[in-house]
């Protein structure tokens, strides 16, 4: 089923559940039968998947700090082998940008250090080992979720997650343009990924709204995602030695990262302007007047 509440689940403990063990088992059906490339990305996507699920009821789910670490800790297991593809994904994307500007050959010795790299860590028994661990933490997890409780229902159980998440994310929006850090466009990205889940899983209650708001969020999560693989590129380019790669070329490839960044975030700026206008509140009191008719033509709480 979708990512989204539906009026079959008649409760908001129901469709967390639901929607929980829906998302582990696409994990461990990727981990089955995926490539790893895919397979690791897929269990990083539905660990986080699950994580923004949680946070939309986290007043009234007692186990959330536990829960969110466990799910948490299951993709950070796989986040050195994500960082060492996403390098060359990154630096071929930079390529493409720049392709009027500067020749891709330029790009070509760079991108082969982080090539091996990858290669390095894919390598062996070791990844293997990795993704069967992923496994059997993903099956205990499936466990803990058919016990999950919560302690209300109804609007009541959503609306202080709906809140404390929107509510973040304006702060880090604030934060990041004021003061243009990496890492707080970085986490002004996470809590707009963690809205854009929200606005899905609240889909049934304005379809046209919703999908709206989760279309806007999700670029602007696209583009936040870039600047900070940008950010880790940079970091990543200070630490190439002569041996790995000409410096000439990797003071080039550090100036056009710098540059991209920084239109990145004007671009981010802009977007967010639109997605986080409405005052927290508000917003949660529309959602509020979304849900009753909605929650009553579903027989929900």
């Amino acid at each position: 089923m979708a990512f989204r509440l539906t009026a079959s689940d008649r409760t908001i403990g129901v469709a967390i559940r639901r929607i929980a063990v829906e998302q582990v088992d696409k994990a461990l059906t990727a981990l089955d039968s995926a490539e790893q490339a895919e397979a690791i990305h897929e269990v990083r996507v539905r660990c986080k998947k699950i994580r923004g699920l949680i946070r939309l009821v986290r007043p009234a789910f007692p186990a959330f700090p536990d829960t969110n670490a466990f799910f948490r800790d299951i993709a950070a297991s796989l986040s050195d082998l994500r960082d060492a593809k996403v390098m060359q994904d990154t630096l071929d994307t930079l390529a493409a940008h720049y392709a009027n500007r500067v020749e891709r050959e330029e790009f070509v010795l760079v991108r082969q250090a982080f090539t091996s790299s990858h290669e390095e860590l894919s390598a062996g028994s070791a990844l293997a080992d990795r993704l069967t661990h992923c496994r059997t933490h993903l099956l205990a997890g499936r466990e803990q979720v058919l016990g999950w409780e919560l302690e209300a229902d109804g609007f009541e159980a959503i609306s202080g997650g709906f809140a404390k998440t929107y509510r973040r994310a304006r702060k880090a929006a604030d934060k990041a343009f004021a003061g243009g850090a990496p890492e707080d466009h970085h986490e002004l990205r996470k809590r707009v990924k963690y809205h854009w889940m929200h606005a899905r899983l609240l889909h049934p209650l304005a379809p046209k709204e919703m999908r709206e708001r989760a279309h806007l969020a999700k670029k602007l999560g696209t583009l936040l995602g870039e600047h900070h693989d940008l950010a880790v590129l940079a970091e990543r380019l200070a630490t190439l030695g002569v041996h790995e790669a000409d410096p000439q070329r990797v003071a080039l490839m550090s100036k056009l990262t710098s540059e991209r960044s920084k239109g990145l975030s004007q671009e981010a700026e802009k977007m967010a302007s639109r997605l986080l206008a409405e005052k927290t509140g508000r917003l949660v009191d529309r959602v509020e007047a979304l849900w009753k008719p909605w929650a009553k033509k579903a027989g929900y709480p």
